[in-house]
């Protein structure tokens, strides 16, 4: 059964290079580092959130960043009519606090990107998680997200779970 998020939850859009946003991002990467001890390297920079195709999206509560989440256009998905004709985009970089978990937000931050994603004319979405992280795949396969083949490098990975959902 999926919580609702508190009522004081605030989703908008952040620099990806603001102090809040690059927090939360080491806080998932000391979080993965953990969990994933052979990586090596944060697996998504900041940097890749640019253009009006992409957004990162802060969640706060009492003005305090608890947690994030981004879309941006799927590397190497070919254009359907003309350049700005992505169909396709990529979720990254969904976090929230430990703090802060348990409380819908994680649902409420993926229902945002979704939505985002919608009115910008995307049609699917799609996401990489890894196969230690039951929670992702919960909330992902709650969501309503199916499983697919993991694409681009991660493809490679022997512990990448990839999933897409289509947002019409």
């Amino acid at each position: 059964m999926k919580r609702s998020a508190p009522n004081e939850l605030e989703l908008a859009p952040a620099d990806p290079l603001a102090p809040e946003s690059l927090r939360l991002a080491a806080a998932l990467w000391a979080e993965l580092s953990a969990i994933y001890p052979e990586q090596t390297a944060p697996p998504f920079p900041p940097r890749d959130i640019v253009g009006d195709r992409a957004v990162l999206l802060l969640a706060s509560l009492g003005g305090v960043a608890i947690g994030c989440g981004a879309v941006r256009p799927l590397p190497g998905d070919p254009p359907a009519n003309g350049p700005e004709a992505l169909v396709t985009a990529e979720i990254k970089r969904l976090y929230v606090a430990p703090e802060a978990r348990g409380r819908g937000i994680a649902a409420a931050i993926l229902d945002q990107l979704e939505s985002w994603a919608r009115t910008h004319g995307y049609e699917r979405v799609q996401l990489e998680t890894g196969g230690r992280q039951p929670a992702a795949i919960h909330l992902y396969e709650e969501s309503g997200y199916a499983r697919i083949p993991c694409y681009a490098h991660h493809a490679a990975d022997p512990l990448a779970v990839c999933f897409a959902k289509s947002l019409w």
